[in-house]
């Protein structure tokens, strides 16, 4: 029984030294990402007028989409509407 306990503390000893390795790796090799995410953000000017409305447009669209969540038939007309708005704003562009 002795030879079995120590088996199973070796083992969860191993088990921690792999797991904070690979969580040494994960941190130092997502750091190089985490700060062109956050160089990215912070060159991004918020207070641009379009991007203020887009925001407060998905932020409405959401709450729909919520509110409505128990109408199929809504639900169904706003997943059409927004396919169809998403075809002419592309056939838009190419004229653009």
């Amino acid at each position: 029984m002795d030879e079995l306990k120590t088996a199973m503390s070796d083992h969860m000893d191993q088990m921690q030294e792999i797991l904070e390795k690979v969580s040494a790796e994960l941190r130092v090799g997502m750091q190089p990402a985490v700060d062109n995410f956050i160089g990215f953000f912070h060159a991004i000017d918020w207070k641009e007028p379009w991007l203020v409305g887009l925001m407060i447009f998905h932020f409405m669209a959401l709450i729909v989409i919520i509110t409505s969540r128990k109408n199929i038939n809504f639900q169904m007309y706003l997943f059409l509407l927004s396919c169809r708005s998403t075809i002419s704003l592309a056939t838009i562009s190419l004229f653009l």
